[in-house]
């Protein structure tokens, strides 16, 4: 941790220096009183607003503005009155005004098309039913939309008045129906099994079809004057619209820039700044700001029993599984980062439950679109789709497993493990338990490693001892009660007796002694454990069960050739079965490969050596 203390006068060049820097997590100082923003904020907020206005207002978001070497648009180097040029230049008052008028236009014109719609069943009804009827005392319009047969409601109609059928609308059929009041109840409850009753459009013309003929007059100069205002717009966005993106990125740097000292300490003479920098970089940053200010700053190190915030460093391969580990909790400083084991582990795990050739593929395919069609946190998890679905092609390969079938284009596959055959059940059986006491062992070896890391040696022996009691009580029950019912299993025998018992009895010595006897209420969990890895066959063999029934659904090729109505109709509906039936078993597999496996890695494997709580490092800028 650093503190930087400067003049007052001094604080626009050290919030300069820290900015171009860059590799800083500035905290707030515990110095002096609480800073205040820059003089200058009061300046670059409107413009900020405005000229994120107009980025919206434009749609320039996903414009690209070509960087400088810099890497900062050439934003950094504009003083405040040259960002207020550039924003008078591009007259966002005008730009504003283009913007209102476009929108006015389009909320007229859709007003006008709705109207139009409304109106469309009486264009040719050359009267105006409301003026009609607000004039007479006996005589009432009433509009239907007709439900049933149109022939027997216009019929039905026509007994209590005169009845017109309008033009056809999205299929359905209105009727307008002028009739005596007095017949008014009669009439509705007459028809109520035929037609529902609409409301009647009003019109303040002097008649439905005058009114249509002027909104389709209307909606064609509507859309000249949309039409001109648009080309206005894209010759002004032509002009103006890097500009805009470009200027908007400025002021965001600006106005980071003018809040950073809000997070400094202030005194009336003088300022105090503090953060985190990497070790190595301390000197570049010290330098930096002595070239501005020389021997008026003061950069120095800090102790603190604060944990410093932590920043992932792992290959462009393993990014995506941070995403896994941020979901959970980021590591602390001092943590070990379990990125690189789960990247080994999670898809191992994801493929040994899934294990088809062709859902491998399909996965693959819709992770490699993922990533390259979304970012962020989808981006992450296309990635760890794709090197999970490679994982899943190799053990479908392994169990000769494509969409269900020991084939693939014609070719026969021969498993090196069937998870349809008793002996390959039996072997992906004890393949779990061992992959289980090796997950839970890394785990407790990880846990002891973090102990010794942080001089907490009672914690590492502790996490010994849970070893002990692990392997010397299984193997005491594999020695003395032949917990051996499949030859698979043998590797259970691993300590002979009586060190069997003998380790597990010194395990829980060591339990007791270093975390007390409390802790062995955990014995039962310690054991679940390792057993809830058996998920993984579990789940692969339901999974298989689900792909083989898809599987056999027949597709009769041989009654599709004769082109028989019955036989073509038979064959699209099987074929659509057959693709539905393997895309919900695909996504019920993503679902239960991958919530099964994050599972294993959140409970069974973190909780022996990862506790999470760190802070991220956020630079001020990056490079």
């Amino acid at each position: 941790k650093i503190r930087v203390l400067c003049a007052k006068r001094d604080l626009e060049g050290v919030v300069e220096g820290l900015y171009e820097f860059g590799a800083i997590h500035v905290t707030r100082s515990k110095q002096f009183q609480p800073g205040r923003p820059l003089e200058k904020m009061e300046a670059v907020s409107p413009m900020l607003v405005k000229t994120r206005a107009l980025e919206s207002a434009f749609a320039l978001e996903r414009l690209k503005v070509k960087q400088t070497p810099s890497g900062h648009h050439g934003s950094h180097s504009h003083s405040l009155g040259e960002m207020q040029e550039r924003l008078a230049a591009i007259a966002p008052e005008k730009a504003e005004e283009l913007a209102r008028r476009k929108q006015t236009l389009e909320t007229r014109l859709n007003d006008a098309l709705a109207r139009k719609k409304e109106l469309a069943p009486f264009k040719s009804l050359r009267l105006n039913v409301n003026e009609i009827q607000s004039r007479t005392a006996f005589l009432e319009f009433a509009l239907f939309e007709i439900q049933q047969d149109s022939g027997k409601t216009l019929a039905k109609a026509r007994e209590y008045g005169s009845a017109l059928m309008l033009e056809e609308e999205r299929q359905k059929l209105k009727m307008l129906i002028a009739m005596d009041k007095r017949k008014g109840e009669k009439a509705r409850h007459a028809l109520a099994p035929y037609a529902k009753e609409v409301s009647l459009p009003h019109s303040a013309s002097e008649s439905f079809a005058h009114e249509y003929a002027a909104l389709e007059k209307q909606i064609s100069e509507l859309r000249l004057q949309l039409s001109q205002a648009e080309s206005e717009i894209r010759s002004f966005v032509s002009a103006h619209g890097a500009g805009i993106v470009s200027l908007r990125k400025a002021l965001e740097t600006e106005f980071k820039k003018a809040e950073l000292p809000s997070k400094f300490g202030e005194s009336e003479l003088a300022a105090s700044a503090e953060g985190w920098v990497a070790l190595n970089k301390f000197h570049s940053l010290e330098n930096r700001l002595k070239e501005k200010l020389g021997d008026r700053i003061l950069v120095e190190k800090v102790q603190t029993s604060e944990f410093p915030p932590s920043k992932l460093k792992n290959p462009a391969v393993l990014k995506p599984f941070e995403f896994m580990i941020e979901f959970f909790s980021l590591p602390r400083y001092n943590e070990i980062d379990p990125t690189f084991i789960t990247a080994l582990t999670f898809p191992l795990f994801f493929g040994m439950i899934l294990g088809d050739i062709g859902y491998g593929l399909v996965l693959l395919l819709l992770g490699i679109a993922i990533m390259r069609k979304t970012t962020g946190a989808l981006k992450k998890i296309g990635g760890i789709m794709v090197l999970s679905s490679i994982s899943t092609i190799i053990f479908g390969f392994i169990y000769a497993e494509a969409f269900g079938l020991e084939k693939i284009l014609g070719f026969q596959l021969h498993p090196l493990l069937s998870r349809v055959h008793e002996e390959g059940i039996e072997a992906l059986f004890a393949l779990s338990v061992l992959i289980g006491f090796l997950h839970v062992t890394l785990g407790f070896l990880l846990g002891a490693w973090q102990g010794v890391r942080e001089k907490h040696y009672k914690h590492s022996y502790a996490k010994i001892a849970w070893l002990a009691i692990l392997f010397g009580f299984i193997a005491f029950l594999a020695n003395s009660m032949q917990l051996i019912f499949t030859n698979y299993l043998q590797f259970l025998r691993v300590i002979p007796s009586p060190f069997d018992l003998g380790l597990f009895v010194a395990g829980i010595a060591g339990v007791v002694y270093f975390e007390g006897p409390v802790q062995l209420m955990e014995i039962p969990s310690l054991f679940s454990n390792v057993l809830s890895y058996l998920r993984i066959m579990a789940l692969g063999l339901s999974g298989v069960a689900l792909a083989s029934i898809v599987a056999s659904i027949p597709l009769d090729f041989a009654s599709l050739a004769t082109l028989q109505p019955g036989a073509i109709i038979s064959f699209v509906l099987l074929a659509l079965l057959l693709v539905v039936g393997h895309a919900v078993a695909i996504m019920l597999g993503l679902l239960e490969a991958g919530i099964q496996s994050l599972r294993l890695h959140y409970v069974e494997f973190y909780s022996k050596f990862y506790k999470g709580g760190g802070t991220q490092f956020v630079p001020l800028r990056e490079d």
